[in-house]
């Protein structure tokens, strides 16, 4: 059995589970590999393997990745694709692949946000946690402002889910472009709540709705904001990614 994860901190969140999944299946005498990356997959999956993806949206879409030859594939994802017509369905149709919707709603769409026209107007919100995706030239800025609204602590593209998981009021954790796989499959989440800036385009709807689900979770207080001037889907890239959807079909 081969089990993929799109990064290392989606894995390190659920890999206690796994492991006491791969303890029980050895004894069986099935061996379990956790992988992150597509040239372990390819090493560690054969004809006889049982694959499970982990947001298997992000491998088949995203990374437009053709899947090695497996007995079985698996995927998981909380991330509706858009139906016929659409290119991902098309392109998931040409695959051979069988989709089966858990019907579990979610609480927010992609359209759950208000637009905020600034970024100090987004700090002076409210009093909770600040989870913010942005260009790499607003660092500066953000660091600034979260200094003097009092923020302890700013930190750019944290990896930690000690800290993630267990955000404090004054904690400013900010992500940025080329890091967007930090938005994806794991919860920022603070006793207090925390609130979402959203300050750059995302590639995709799916990676949107993906970005609005960080914050909020276990009906968690939260807010989430689109900063004025900002489009929520960079949509040349959703065109080249879908581009790409429709030249491996």
């Amino acid at each position: 059995m081969v089990i993929f994860f799109p990064s290392a901190l989606v894995r390190s969140k659920d890999e206690h589970l796994y492991k006491f999944m791969s303890q029980t299946l050895e004894h069986s005498g099935v061996r379990v590999h956790l992988v992150t990356n597509c040239w372990e997959l390819q090493i560690h999956t054969t004809t006889k393997t049982l694959l499970l993806l982990d947001e298997s949206d992000y491998l088949l879409f995203d990374c437009v990745q053709m899947l090695p030859a497996a007995h079985y594939v698996l995927g998981f994802t909380a991330t509706k694709f858009k139906p016929i017509p659409s290119t991902e369905a098309y392109y998931l149709e040409a695959l051979g692949v069988k989709t089966f919707d858990s019907l579990i709603p979610q609480s927010y769409t992609k359209n759950s946000y208000d637009e905020v026209q600034s970024v100090p107007e987004f700090f002076a919100t409210t009093n909770r946690a600040k989870l913010i995706f942005a260009p790499d030239s607003m660092v500066d800025e953000i660091r600034t402002l979260a200094d003097q609204r009092g923020y302890n602590r700013c930190i750019i593209n944290c990896e930690d889910l000690a800290i993630i998981g267990v955000m404090q009021s004054t904690d400013c954790l900010v992500i940025t472009g080329s890091r967007t796989l930090l938005l994806r499959g794991v919860d920022y989440r603070c006793r207090s709540g925390a609130d979402l800036l959203i300050a750059k385009s995302l590639n995709c709807e799916r990676s949107l709705v993906q970005a609005l689900g960080r914050v909020g979770r276990a009906d968690d207080d939260c807010e989430r904001y689109l900063l004025k001037g900002v489009k929520p889907i960079d949509v040349g890239l959703e065109n080249d990614m879908n581009g790409a959807l429709r030249a491996k079909t």
